[in-house]
């Protein structure tokens, strides 16, 4: 037999040696996986509130918690205890005798304007909205806020078109609502459609939107090119801005947001970057 030279040898003693550590950290990895506290494995909750980011959803919920407040305004005492949720009445114990000390007093021009809404779906026929908003009032000198950080519950069957309304100081959570959930059907609580809102619809709300704030100096807050209420004022006072539009263009910039291209009438453009529906920055240029 032939005798292994020193080469033969010293390959050998490389292999065997890769191999022994080999063996070590494999031992060491194991024995480390085995000490270490496991980790449970949590699947994704897919049931759980999502922002609203569909402008005819948006204004829809708007709209039907508008009829409650229309009857609030009128004094229509059974229009409000039949548009109230079935559950939330009997936890307040809400009855058509007492129900002008259980809810809110609002008078003519009143109105919720929504700056969030997050939506739900409690079982197969009913969605559950979340809203924050404020109580405006439109009168002659202009937009007033009633009542600030206002927020409700509306639910909606879409099986059968109704819906209910719950009045609430913080946001319920996903395991608080009754997955067998139902809205008795009445003549007050039918869903009140909208129409489709267009792109032009949009740029003419949040052109107003923009100028309510100028009204109110909080505008620069939400103006990329100036930073403070000064600078801001200057600009406006030099500048002729006013909210006829004469086109409007709808885009999206490159994290997927949507833009809205405003022209005025003395031709000053309006970019509006929106985060949120009525959430956004706008820059202005000529």
């Amino acid at each position: 037999m032939k005798s292994l030279s020193k080469e033969d040898l010293y390959k050998i003693t490389i292999v065997f040696f890769v191999f022994f550590i080999i063996v070590l950290i494999t031992f060491f990895s194991i024995n480390r996986k085995e000490n270490e506290p496991s980790v449970p494995f949590v699947e994704p909750d897919e049931k759980q509130f999502t922002r609203v980011t569909n402008y005819n959803i948006f204004y829809f919920v708007d709209n039907n918690i508008n009829t409650f407040i229309t009857y609030i305004i009128e004094g229509n005492n059974e229009g409000i205890l039949n548009f109230l949720d079935e559950d939330y009445k009997k936890e307040k114990n809400i009855t058509l005798n007492n129900i002008n000390m259980k809810i809110p007093y609002y008078k003519e021009e009143d109105y919720y304007k929504a700056k969030l809404t997050n939506s739900f779906q409690i079982n197969e026929d009913i969605t559950v909205y979340y809203t924050e908003g404020d109580i405006l009032n439109e009168g002659f000198d202009g937009t007033t806020l009633i009542e600030e950080n206002v927020k409700y519950l509306l639910y909606v069957d879409y099986e059968n078109m109704v819906c209910s309304i719950e009045l609430i100081d913080e946001e319920k959570k996903e395991e608080d609502f009754d997955s067998t959930k139902t809205i008795p059907q009445n003549s007050f609580n039918q869903v009140k459609q909208i129409e489709l809102i267009s792109t032009e619809r949009i740029c003419s709300i949040y052109l107003a939107d923009y100028f309510n704030k100028i009204a109110t100096n909080e505008a620069y807050k939400y103006t990329t090119n100036y930073n403070s209420l000064d600078k801001f004022q200057q600009f406006y006072e030099e500048n002729n801005l006013v909210s006829e539009i004469t086109s409007c263009v709808q885009n999206f910039d490159d994290n997927g947001k949507r833009v809205y291209i405003v022209i005025d009438k003395n031709n000053y453009c309006y970019h509006f970057t929106e985060k949120n529906i009525l959430d956004y920055t706008v820059s202005i240029t000529k």
